[in-house]
């Protein structure tokens, strides 16, 4: 196919906000996000279970993770080899900032996950237009309606010579009918289960009723469980260009502290952390400083 023809497909697949939420995301430090590699979603990775759920509070960092995940070359290593096939990694992250828009809407999730699987699999371009063509006419040809793109979808899915593991995040965010979402991600899960290549799904969200319902008997974790080393890590690095080796012990204190009472969310010690390097700089003493962290509210509401 030609190359212009290609660009084309992406063109039309593309909207102006597709990355917006995942580069709002702050990388941080990726050792915080180590103990990742010995939980069970190591085990799905290498296994035959196509879904994984990572649940947890508002803030707890389950965007950053995923992102994380997404792009880190462990995530590539630890997918399993049984079938001999390379695989791609696609992802979607729904933006809550957009509203009714397309990045926080069933359209959105269908085109980016559509152009990247495109996109990473060249081989496909022709598949997908020529389904496209079969099933809905050329004079349209590069108009996506919903219908098209869930179909274009999952025949690419069906058809790609490849492996593809797919991270969807922020389900909780969608704006939109949530059946007919849980309708779309369980077409991907059940009409991919008997082909000879493999298709994983990777979601994550908070644990609200409806998606808890849904996804309770899914593989996964709630990252709250995991959270407490990652934020000491966190908070003893970002405070090392204030304290002096003589603090060192009271700030080790204070990272302990800040992570037992974060409960396991990374925005909360963020806010924590901040209010006591306030007072640090003023001039407060370990006393002050503890007593600054027992009146940070412990519910995010609260703090806004």
């Amino acid at each position: 196919m030609k190359a212009e023809r290609r660009e084309e497909l992406f063109r039309s697949l593309d909207f102006a906000e597709r990355q917006a939420r995942e580069h709002q995301l702050s990388s941080g430090d990726t050792a915080t996000f180590d103990w990742i590699w010995s939980t069970t979603f190591v085990d799905w990775l290498s296994s035959t279970q196509g879904l994984f759920w990572i649940s947890g509070k508002p803030g707890s960092g389950k965007s950053t993770l995923m992102s994380y995940l997404a792009g880190d070359s462990k995530t590539l290593s630890f997918l399993r080899q049984d079938t001999k096939l390379p695989w791609t990694i696609i992802r979607f992250f729904f933006d809550f900032r957009a509203g009714k828009g397309t990045a926080n809407n069933l359209e959105g999730l269908l085109r980016t996950l559509l152009l990247q699987l495109v996109q990473n699999v060249p081989e496909l371009t022709t598949r997908v237009l020529e389904f496209a063509k079969d099933r809905f006419g050329e004079s349209q040809l590069l108009d996506w309606p919903e219908k098209k793109l869930r179909q274009s979808l999952l025949d690419g899915l069906k058809a790609c010579p490849r492996n593809v593991c797919i991270f969807v995040d922020g389900l909780d965010e969608y704006e939109g009918n949530m059946l007919e979402l849980f309708k779309v991600l369980a077409d991907i899960d059940d009409s991919c289960g008997s082909l000879p290549h493999a298709v994983k799904l990777c979601l994550a969200s908070r644990p609200e009723p409806l998606l808890t319902a849904t996804l309770h008997e899914s593989a996964g974790f709630r990252m709250q469980d995991h959270n407490f080393k990652g934020i000491q890590e966190y908070v003893r690095s970002t405070l090392k260009c204030v304290r002096t080796a003589k603090e060192d012990d009271a700030f080790t204190n204070l990272s302990s502290e800040i992570a037992g009472r974060s409960e396991g969310v990374f925005l909360w010690a963020r806010l924590a952390m901040n209010d006591l390097i306030d007072g640090h700089v003023t001039g407060d003493t370990q006393g002050e400083l503890l007593e600054r962290l027992k009146r940070v509210p412990r519910d995010l509401h609260d703090v806004y």
